[in-house]
């Protein structure tokens, strides 16, 4: 299971029904893009190790974090009110221009290189 940080550092505890919903989901979507950026990484036979996605919290974006070889970058953001995922603009700010997938449905909108368009 992932461990959800706030940005602010804090664990994320004492959940309602929706937000356990939302989190499950959440956490069923990180298992197949982990999934999807580790069968890319045997497919190109590459040395160096793995990258691992990490979750923080942010107010209304749940930023994915990409780590990789000693860095840190954002792969994608999820929106916490309707569970889309969106493109980083930068490490802070998705892409709100439209949503690349949603995590309640098969188009996760990922692939090993980070958010995509289906």
């Amino acid at each position: 299971m992932h461990s959800i940080k706030s940005m602010n550092g804090n664990t994320t505890e004492g959940k309602n029904e929706m937000e356990k919903n939302f989190l499950a989901a959440i956490e069923t979507w990180m298992e197949k893009a982990q999934e999807i950026i580790t069968e890319g990484h045997k497919r190109n036979n590459f040395s160096f190790e793995c990258a691992k996605l990490e979750i923080e919290e942010g107010r209304r974006y749940m930023r994915i974090v990409r780590v990789s070889l000693g860095s840190r970058s954002a792969h994608c953001f999820i929106d916490k009110t309707d569970g889309n995922v969106y493109k980083p603009a930068n490490y802070k700010s998705p892409i709100k221009n439209f949503s690349r997938g949603n995590i309640y449905t098969n188009q996760i909108g990922v692939s090993e290189y980070g958010a995509i368009r289906f």
